[in-house]
């Protein structure tokens, strides 16, 4: 019986953890796809972070750019550019790519308890997956100016015109496709049997009982 309980923890346990690196890579792939617009480079990053969040939920999201950030902090060229290493998160715009953290944890918020099955619970899901995106973005400009300011040792209105304002369009965009993709694709992974964002829930003694019930008849 405790072996039955074992491997079915393991199995849903991989199945996170493949998931987790599978988004860390989409992020790895989409960040270093830039343009530079004045000191901040428009990066596709903040969509694979969104993604990883509306899909996965809070915790696994943030595990997803926890592995990207380490990753790039290794000296791997996964931030924007092609550029990695420490020195990256710790220069004028590396708040921004740590401020990615508390960007997943928000933009994941709850996802786990929106239904999705009939079509106003879809937009619905939607609506309010886009919403969390939208401040998870806040969150990250704001993370990301602070340290800017501290950084290039210039005020907080000027780094946010130099940093947050030319970007807003494009990631109000980001925000809107990550919210309803990212809702799609986890109703599709719920229908097959992975409820993201939710923590594993054991059903081996519900299924010992079912088993028993079919013993008996």
């Amino acid at each position: 019986m405790s072996e039955k309980k074992s491997i079915k923890q393991t199995r849903f346990s991989l199945f996170d953890m493949t998931l987790c690196a599978l988004f860390a890579a989409v992020i790895c792939v989409l960040s270093p796809i830039s343009m530079q617009i004045g000191p901040i480079p428009v990066s596709l990053g903040l969509l694979g972070v969104l993604l990883a969040a509306s899909v996965l939920g809070s915790i696994r999201g943030m595990t997803a750019v926890l592995v990207f950030i380490l990753a790039g902090a290794c000296g791997l060229p996964v931030f924007s550019g092609g550029r990695g290493g420490f020195s990256v998160l710790i220069g004028p715009t590396g708040g921004y790519i740590w401020g990615y953290l508390p960007t997943a944890v928000i933009a994941g918020i709850r996802i786990s308890r929106i239904k999705t099955e009939s079509r106003k619970e879809k937009i619905i899901a939607s609506v309010l997956s886009v919403v969390t995106c939208i401040i998870g973005t806040v969150v990250c400009y704001l993370c990301g100016t602070i340290q800017y300011c501290f950084v290039a040792d210039i005020g907080f209105i000027a780094a946010l015109a130099a940093c947050v304002i030319p970007f807003i369009p494009l990631d109000i965009l980001k925000c809107i496709f990550a919210g309803v993709f990212g809702t799609e694709l986890r109703r599709i992974l719920r229908r097959a049997g992975f409820n993201p964002g939710k923590r594993f829930k054991d059903n081996s003694v519900s299924d010992e009982h079912a088993e028993a019930k079919i013993f008996r008849k």
